[in-house]
């Protein structure tokens, strides 16, 4: 009674514009195949709504910032350039070009209502990040309607963090390596 209740309000508040919510983000490291990769940041497609209140959802980043990944701003967004049609990429987690129009693991979800569709497969990450939603608007990416140009809460919204260089990596590697040896030094001894 009390589920149906819930749902039936959240019908309610959504007026129309949710396609699907959950309760909360998946937690775990959003998968290569659900964002993209532009001069050397990583960028997700994060919510179908602003990032913060008043808003149809807000964006959780309790989990995933500890992979480096913060809410994007205009600067960073103006910087690189962004458009909904750089997420149309190969072996991206939504099939949008069969119909499927699903990632079956996270239930990501794309809506192209009103806007030319994509043409392949689209990064959606949206199921990380949001509180409210599994979907993305394609109709506002490709219409260039991000959140943090219009200050509108029913816009899409971005989050982003930065590619680890891969000497950072090698250094990280060798000194994980240095704290493993120096373990098994000091057990023997």
């Amino acid at each position: 009674m009390i589920k149906e209740i819930t749902q039936t309000i959240t019908l309610v508040a959504c007026l129309g514009f949710c396609v699907s919510a959950n309760a909360a983000p998946i937690l775990q490291p959003v998968p290569d195949n659900a964002y993209i990769t532009i001069d050397g940041y990583d960028v997700a497609w994060a919510a179908p709504c602003a990032p913060e209140q008043p808003s149809c959802g807000v964006i959780d980043l309790t989990y995933q910032s500890q992979f480096g990944w913060d809410i994007m701003s205009t600067e960073m967004f103006n910087l690189l350039g962004i458009s909904a049609t750089d997420f149309v990429v190969a072996g991206g987690n939504v099939d949008y070009i069969t119909g499927n129009n699903l990632d079956e693991i996270s239930g990501a979800r794309l809506s192209a209502i009103g806007a030319v569709p994509p043409t392949g497969d689209v990064a959606i990450a949206v199921p990380y990040f949001s509180t409210a939603h599994l979907h993305a608007d394609w109709q506002d990416g490709y219409r260039n309607l991000w959140a943090p140009l219009t200050g509108i809460s029913w816009h899409e919204a971005l989050v982003v963090r930065d590619v680890p260089e891969p000497t950072t990596l090698a250094l990280f590697g060798i000194g994980l390596a240095g704290m493993g040896f120096a373990r098994r030094k000091k057990k023997s001894a």
